[in-house]
């Protein structure tokens, strides 16, 4: 299903580590699984308006939402960390469109 497994549990910190390596591999039919998978987690329009756009550590335990929505972006961004700068970076949060 894409996702990997970190302390017993497929959760998203470990998958979006994965995706980035794929990514950075060009291995993009896996980089595409585990984004999907990092996609079936994060929160949508239909969840609270405080935790759209985050992504859940596993699909039973919300977990840290903070450090699974860092770790997920670059990830879900198909950009792996050696890629992320501040070039073109602007203030505030973007909104889903619900």
């Amino acid at each position: 299903n894409g996702s990997f497994t970190g302390n017993g549990v497929r959760n998203a910190n470990s998958t979006a580590l994965g995706a980035q390596a794929f990514e950075a591999l060009d291995r993009t039919k896996r980089a595409t699984k585990a984004r999907r998978f990092l996609r079936s987690l994060q929160a949508l329009c239909g969840a609270p308006a405080d935790l759209r756009g985050s992504v859940r550590y596993a699909r039973a335990d919300a977990g840290d939402r903070v450090r699974a929505t860092a770790q997920a972006v670059p990830a879900l961004a198909r950009v792996t960390l050696d890629d992320v700068s501040n070039d073109g970076a602007s203030r505030g949060l973007p909104r889903l469109a619900c």
